[in-house]
This record gives C-alpha cells, sequence and structure tokens, in this order.
C-alpha cells in the first residue's frame, strides 16, 4: 500500500540513523492512516486511480509537470483527494487539484512563474474577456453550474493587478444563498484561470418562496423586530478624533426577518464587502536613558516629557492593582513585566500594563499569573485576567441569571463611580458552548455599554467573562474616554432614518443558515445546515446612518462614497471621451458629474489622477488629505517638498517629469548630454528635463503636436488624462 509518492531514500547504514527514518516513516504512515476512512483502505488505489482520471479528464496537466503527489482526506462525510503535479526542477511552476470521490473538482490551483511587468498597466485580458474564461470554467468543472450562480462585485471599479478575481453566489429559486459560493481568479496577462474554489452542499432543503410575507411587511417586521438605534460612535486615526451620533442596527448582522413570520431570527453571518471593522489597539513601548544637558529636545519631545510627568508612577500603579481585593493578588505574586504603553485610540492616552506571577509550591500543580492594565492618568482597572484550573468535565455551578448578579456586584465595587453609567447588552452574545441541553455552560460572557445623554457609547464598554465553575470573574477589558460628547438635539426621528434605510440601503430576500440551539452550525457528516428564507439589509453599504442629516457614512465616521466610475456629462465627442473614461472604470478619475476636459489642470487635481494612476486608492479628493497625498509623492520621490504648490497650474513638462519620477526612471533621466528628444521646440525644454521629456515620448506618453512639445503650456485636463491613460497602456 502506497501513501507517499516519494520514498525515503539515502537511509543511513548507522543502526541510530535507521532506527530515526523508520520511526518517522511510521509517525507519517499512522498520521496518514488515521485521516483515511476507513472503510476506503482497501479500495485505495481504485480510489486514487478514478481521482486522477476525474481531474485529468476536465483539466490539462502540462506535460512538464512530470513530477506526482497526493493525499486524501475527508469532507462532509466524502473522501477528498489531494492531487499535486509540478516539475523535476519544481522552477515551472505547480498544479493542485481537490476532487471527490464522485469526480467533482472542488479547487484548482495553477501557479507558474511568470514575469510580470513592476509598472502598473491596464491588464492584457479585459475584464469582460476574464469573466468569459471564468463561466467557462465553471462549466467544464461542473457543467450546468453556471446558470445556478450570480455574479457578486464588491466594486462598480475595475482593478489592475495580475488576475481578475470573480464571486459567485448560489441561486435557489432565483434567491441567493450565500451559504455556497465558487470563486475564480483568471491571470490578467495570460487569460489563464489560476485558481477556482467551489463550496457547494448537496442536498439542502430550501423552503419554497411562494407564500413570503411583501417587502412592505418585511420592513414592518425590521422596524417592530430588529429595529435600530442611537448611539454614538467614536473613530481615531492617529491624527484626527471624531465623536459623532449615528443609527445603527439593534443586533447588527447576526439576525434578520423571517419571511413568512416577520420575527427575529439569528442567521448566520456572511460578510459582505463592508465587514465590521473593530478598533485594533497598538502598543508601544517606552524607554528612558540619560542624556546629556547640551542635547536640545525638539516641541514634540518637550510634550512627551510632560505627559509623562502627569502619569502615575510605575510604583503608583502596581499598588492600585493590589489594591482592588477583586483581583485576589496576594502577596505571593510578584511583578515579572511592566509595561507604559500608549493607546492608540485616544491621542494622549497611556495605560500601565503588570504582569503577576506566584511560582507553584511542591503542593500546587501549577502557577498563578494574573494581568492588569491600568489608565495612566485616572488609575482606574482597563483590563484583567487571570486563569483558575478547572478538575476534570465540571459542568457550571452558577445559571445565567446568578453569573450576572455576581458580575454586577464585582463591577459596582471595583467601578463604584461609573457602574450607573453602564447599561447591560442583551444583544451581545458571548462565546460559551453548553454541555448538553440542561447543563450550565462552564463560562459567560458578559458586555455592558456606557451611556451618555440618554444613548449608548458602544466604543466605551466593558467585556467580562465568568468562570462558572469557580464563581469568579476571570477577565475584563474596558474603554473610557474623557471627550466633550456633542448635544443630541435635532437628531432624525427614528421614522426619518428607516425610510432612508429601506429607500437607500433596502432589504432583500434570501437563504441563509440559521443557527441550533447553543449556537452551533451543524457542517461535519450527514448533518446539514437548516436553511431559511429570511429578508436582510443588503450588503454593498454599511448600516450607519448621520443622526442629524441621515447620510450613510463608513467605518470613520466620512460619509459613505460608492466605488463605482464617474459618468461624465461634459465629454461626449471629445476627442479624449476614450481615455478618460477608460480611467474612470478603474478609480481613476476626479469628483464631480462634469470632468471639464478643455480646462488647464492644477497640482493637485493632476497628482491626484497620478496617485490613483501608481495604485493608491486613499480618499486624496478631500482637502483635508491633501497632505496625506503630498506626504506620500514626496515619499516616493516624485515631488520635492519645494515643489508642492497644490493649486497652480501644471505646465506640460512639470507633469512629464512627475510622471517619469512615478516610474522611477529619474536617475537616468538626469544624465546630462545623451538625449534628443526629436521635438522642433526642443530648446524651449527646460535643460533639466530634456531627460524626463526624452523618456516620455520614447514610451509613446506623449507626442506633441506639429511636430512640437509646447513644454511651457498649461497641461489640459483632456492631456493629462490622455497621459495617464498612455502610461498604462504602454
Amino acid at each position: 500500500m502506497k501513501f507517499m509518492s516519494k520514498p525515503v531514500n539515502n537511509i543511513s547504514k548507522e543502526v541510530t540513523e535507521l532506527k530515526r527514518k523508520l520511526s518517522l516513516i511510521l509517525v507519517i504512515l499512522m498520521t496518514i492512516m488515521a485521516w483515511m476512512p476507513a472503510e476506503g483502505l482497501a479500495q485505495e488505489d481504485k480510489a486514487l486511480e478514478q481521482a486522477i482520471r476525474a481531474a485529468k479528464a476536465k483539466i490539462e496537466i502540462p506535460e512538464s509537470f512530470t513530477e506526482f503527489s497526493y493525499n486524501a482526506g475527508t469532507d462532509r462525510g466524502k473522501t477528498v483527494w489531494y492531487l499535486d503535479w509540478t516539475g523535476k526542477d519544481r522552477m515551472e511552476g505547480s498544479l493542485n487539484v481537490r476532487v471527490d470521490e464522485d469526480g467533482t473538482i472542488l479547487s484548482y490551483n495553477f501557479y507558474r512563474p511568470y514575469q510580470y511587468d513592476s509598472t502598473r498597466k491596464f491588464p492584457k485580458v479585459s475584464r469582460h474577456q476574464a469573466a468569459e474564461v471564468a463561466e467557462g470554467f465553471i462549466e467544464r468543472m461542473q457543467p450546468g453550474l453556471v446558470s445556478e450562480l450570480k455574479p457578486v462585485e464588491d466594486s462598480e471599479l475595475l482593478q489592475m493587478g495580475s488576475a481578475h478575481r470573480f464571486n459567485y453566489v448560489r441561486l435557489e429559486n432565483g434567491i441567493p444563498y450565500r451559504g455556497n459560493t465558487v470563486n475564480v481568479e483568471v491571470n490578467s496577462e495570460t487569460g489563464e484561470v489560476q485558481s477556482y474554489y467551489c463550496n457547494w452542499s448537496q442536498g439542502l432543503a430550501f423552503p419554497d418562496p411562494g407564500d413570503v410575507i411583501s417587502r412592505q411587511d418585511a420592513e414592518m417586521g425590521y422596524r417592530d423586530n430588529l429595529g435600530l438605534k442611537l448611539i454614538y460612535r467614536y473613530n481615531y486615526d492617529g491624527e484626527e478624533s471624531r465623536l459623532y451620533a449615528v443609527y445603527v442596527p439593534v443586533y447588527g448582522t447576526s439576525y434578520a426577518v423571517d419571511a413568512f413570520s416577520g420575527e427575529r431570527i439569528k442567521v448566520s453571518q456572511y460578510y459582505g464587502p463592508y465587514p465590521g471593522m473593530g478598533a485594533e489597539r497598538a502598543a508601544m513601548e517606552k524607554s528612558t536613558a540619560d542624556a546629556a544637558d547640551v542635547i536640545e529636545l525638539t516641541p514634540e519631545e518637550k510634550k512627551a516629557v510632560e505627559e509623562v510627568s502627569r502619569l502615575l508612577t510605575r510604583e503608583r500603579a502596581e499598588s492600585i492593582a493590589r489594591g482592588i481585593k477583586e483581583l485576589e493578588i496576594s502577596r505571593d505574586y510578584e511583578v515579572s513585566r511592566i509595561n507604559l504603553q500608549k493607546d492608540w485610540n485616544v491621542g494622549d492616552s497611556y495605560a500601565w500594563e503588570l504582569n503577576f506571577e506566584k511560582k507553584a509550591s511542591s503542593s500546587e500543580r501549577s502557577s498563578g499569573n494574573i494581568w492588569v492594565r491600568i489608565d495612566a492618568k485616572s488609575g482606574f482597572l482597563k483590563g484583567y485576567s487571570r486563569y483558575l484550573p478547572v478538575e476534570g468535565e465540571s459542568e457550571g455551578k452558577y445559571t445565567e441569571d446568578r453569573a450576572r448578579k455576581t458580575v454586577e456586584e464585582f463591577m459596582k465595587t471595583v467601578y463604584r463611580d461609573k457602574f450607573n453609567d453602564l447599561e447591560f447588552d442583551p444583544a451581545y452574545e458571548g462565546h460559551y458552548y453548553p454541555l448538553g441541553r440542561d447543563e450550565n455552560p462552564v463560562s459567560y460572557s458578559f458586555r455592558y455599554i456606557r451611556k451618555v445623554n440618554g444613548v449608548q457609547f458602544p466604543d466605551n464598554s466593558v467585556y467580562l467573562s465568568f468562570d462558572a465553575v469557580n464563581g469568579r470573574v476571570v477577565s475584563l477589558s474596558m474603554d473610557w474616554f474623557d471627550l466633550e460628547f456633542p448635544s443630541l438635539e435635532n437628531v432624525l426621528e427614528m421614522e426619518e432614518v428607516y425610510s432612508k434605510l429601506f429607500e437607500g440601503i433596502g432589504l432583500e430576500l434570501v437563504y441563509s443558515d440559521v443557527y441550533t440551539e447553543g449556537y452551533e452550525r451543524p457542517e461535519a457528516g450527514d448533518n446539514k445546515p437548516e436553511i431559511r428564507l429570511v429578508y436582510n439589509a443588503r450588503q454593498e453599504k454599511p448600516i450607519i446612518f448621520d443622526a442629524f442629516s441621515g447620510r450613510i457614512l463608513d467605518y470613520s465616521g466620512r460619509p459613505f462614497v460608492e466605488k463605482k466610475a464617474a459618468k461624465y456629462t461634459d465629454i461626449a465627442g471629445h476627442f479624449a471621451e476614450g481615455q478618460i473614461t477608460a480611467l474612470a472604470e478603474y478609480g481613476i478619475m476626479l469628483p464631480g458629474d462634469e470632468f471639464r476636459p478643455d480646462e488647464s489642470i492644477i497640482q493637485k487635481d493632476f497628482l491626484y489622477l497620478l496617485v490613483k494612476a501608481m495604485g493608491y486608492y486613499g480618499s486624496f479628493e478631500d482637502d483635508s488629505k491633501l497632505d496625506e497625498m503630498y506626504n506620500l509623492l514626496i515619499r516616493e520621490k516624485v515631488v520635492t517638498k519645494e515643489e508642492k504648490n497644490p493649486d497652480a497650474f501644471v505646465t506640460r513638462e512639470e507633469a512629464v517629469k512627475f510622471m517619469v519620477r512615478s516610474l522611477k526612471y529619474q536617475d537616468v533621466a538626469d544624465i546630462k548630454g545623451i538625449f534628443v528628444t526629436g521635438f522642433n521646440d526642443q530648446g524651449r525644454i527646460d535643460p533639466e528635463l530634456i531627460g524626463y521629456v526624452a523618456i516620455a515620448k520614447g514610451m509613446n506618453i506623449i507626442g506633441g503636436s506639429g511636430g512640437n512639445f509646447y513644454p511651457k503650456n498649461s497641461l489640459t485636463r483632456a492631456e493629462a488624462a490622455v497621459m495617464l491613460y498612455n502610461r498604462l497602456n504602454g
């Protein structure tokens, strides 16, 4: 019986080495045998042959891929074969296929090293051509499957890159089921399919949609059983902090409206292009060193010194931690590590993190460890965790209600001045799993949200874990910002926001998995997820509404902008219409409904288009982000600090200079005395820029007019588009 494609060679004659290698082989064999389904072992050779034939019937294996290996496993009760082909020298790439016992191709990956052009260019294979290739491949893998799929696009904008990516969702009765998807990647230079993945479940039962409630009734069900709520949100990006009021769903994306009853129902979360974005916390350790008195501190350094002078000392932080009796930090615990860290979600917030350790005594099985986080200004407890061992498979001794009461008594002591501003969050579902239908869980998780001016501020919350066996709080995480909260006068009425939700985003009818008791989603073996028909909010936009204007916001609190190509109203029939339109399809466009093609372009607009052509997708059209764009271009050596002049008109020779620098050819362009542009008016070109103009002409970025370049003329917006198009089409 052969489990490995390559025998172990060059076994040493030394007995010890022989034993070592034989032991290794036995371990590998036992591992694979444990993975293989027992009933399939006797027929392994035949089943493998069938899998290879099924793969080669639909996929052409390059003749140079002479090396073959395989392994096997199970997926949803079926044997699945993993087949791998590559060349002897492994330099030509590899091809992998995953095929089940029925001969269905589940996934395919083809890697071949390519000499990709490092500069950003329009794909050689168009998106439309690639889509035809992708759907043809799907049809070849599983005839008829394409008719059961719906393309899903994260954005209307096209993407430049090494591959076109296509995502499809399953359709049943013309209704999407996001639990089953197909994904295909097509190489944008060669047109070859380089990956295919099919996640498909057989034997699922889909409810008949004949008797579903109307969309209007679903909207009423959403209002009554799901609903929106008014909250404060906070965002800090390192430079600017924003505290703002918004309307958001009460239950996030965890629930939908049952399409037959209109009731609330818990569904599986299949994230779309805008998944929820949690605040990420980074830490920066501070160190100090003695410095000579002659060294002058910068204003920023002086500010940091002043900040530290206002913080608690490490000794005071340790004393506060030990003084919280609920944390049970006895004298047996010693500080093993202490760090002062900056909280990046608030500009001037710092915290002390302390690790306390107690070495195990001869009678104890393990040592103790307690981690504590103390706000370095106010001294309140921001974080805490400890491990408590549980003997055996113990059932929890606390019901959920009793656990919650114990947790709240803990908080009343630890947060006596803040507890009344905290509200229990019934919509939060901690991750715990009951031992059985009638048994208590071994742990519970709870969340309490801060309320300000009568509304919740979820960015300030307390998360707690409760050990239901030992009866103690074992972890805690808290954020509490000292901020000035805006008034909530004149916020929109809830009904007005519902109108914006249903008209601006809308509900869609979808099939979705639902959770069983205990929130477990059955997948393995013969278990099938229960499919229900629900109305859910569409996923193309975030469900965040400005509380005053009703405008949809993104997750940073700025107005949400759909990723779609601009449709300008003033370019029809213009000589640059094709180039302007092509650029806009890839997101290289100026904001607004008019392009104003014959107007002179100013520096910030030209550089905005250029930075998009370089592949950067920041929201640089906002004037508040101008410095960020310029800093990026200065770092990339496209612009110098001295050349920054956002509202100045750009000359044709200046545009060429920026363009060539963006391609990283400035070192060559700066060589003097070797370039001839071929333009009649070369004498009018800045001598420092002759090399740049010559390179741009050689790359067909510019062509001139009547044999002239007109270097000092202001560049028009249309001419800028043509130059950028030529740069990407080279």
